[in-house]
Parts: C-alpha cells; structure tokens; sequence
C-alpha cells in the first residue's frame, strides 16, 4: 500500500476507527488534533508523525490497520 492509499484508507476510517488505530500505533501526545479536525488532516498528521525521525514508520500503520475489525483487508504492496 502506498501512501496515497494509505491516506484515503486512513481519511475513510469512521472516528472510533481511527482512535482505536492511534491508541494501537501510540503516538506523542499532541501529535494527532483532536476529534474536531477533519479526517483528512487527522490521517496526515499520522503520516507526517510516522515516516519522521521520531515516527514509527508506515509499515506499522499498516499493521495496526489490518488488527481493525471493520477496516478493509490490507495489502502490505
């Protein structure tokens, strides 16, 4: 899956969905804005927190994504 995907996949999340895939990926305090922001900006600030220095890379979103119920399957290509 490549980012763009990545990006509409995480964008398509319902907020509970979401929030379960940040407490699963446990990023800093902060790094993620709240509920009120869009989708959209929410998906890309895990992004942007997971491919930096201090991220956890995109392969663990990924993985977090696929432990989600009622997310789509997965595909780590």
């Amino acid at each position: 899956m490549d980012r763009a995907q990545l990006v509409i996949t995480l964008s398509r999340l319902t907020p509970p969905e979401f929030d379960t895939l940040v407490a699963l990926i446990n990023p800093p305090a902060g790094v993620i804005p709240g509920n009120s922001a869009p989708q959209r900006s929410r998906a890309v600030a895990l992004l942007q927190w997971a491919e930096s220095t201090t991220g956890s890379g995109l392969q663990d979103i990924i993985q977090a994504l696929g432990q989600l119920p009622t997310a789509e399957p997965v595909s780590p290509y």
